[in-house]
């Protein structure tokens, strides 16, 4: 299978503190990750959307991501997020933009190849959803 991905001009987002303890939305258009708590003290890096297609319509699927960025150690970030997220697979990989963890889940009532994640890096946090075709609307 051959996989291609389209990326949408990148939503602009204003840099602006993040609250997460509250447990607001702070996912401007998200599907499933509207639940995910994000991790303070950190600041919006901006969203971006896009299209990833198959060889056939039902490999195509549509993802969304939120960037933060924090000053705190990783395994702080680590530490919030494995308290927060119990149940979410945890996975590691230290190749492309250096090592980084990787939380998955597949929330009730997502459909096949949907699911959610949460990409820790140092100094950076990626909140990502994998949806359907026209789950996504646009900002």
């Amino acid at each position: 299978m051959v996989r291609r991905f389209h990326v949408h001009v990148p939503l602009a987002l204003a840099l602006v503190v993040i609250g997460c303890s509250s447990g607001s939305n702070k996912l401007p258009g998200a599907v499933y990750a509207s639940h995910v708590p994000v991790y303070t003290p950190a600041t919006s890096d901006g969203q971006m959307g896009g299209t990833s297609y198959g060889d056939t319509p039902d490999e195509t699927s549509e993802g969304q991501s939120w960037f933060f960025k924090t000053d705190r150690p990783m395994e702080e970030v680590l530490a919030f997020y494995e308290k927060n997220l119990p149940g979410w697979k945890r996975s590691e990989d230290r190749t492309g933009d250096g090592p980084h963890i990787t939380f998955t889940h597949v929330p009730e009532g997502a459909e096949k190849d949907e699911y959610v994640q949460v990409i820790v890096y140092a100094g950076q946090v990626q909140i990502h959803e994998s949806c359907r075709p026209g789950k996504i609307k646009s900002n």
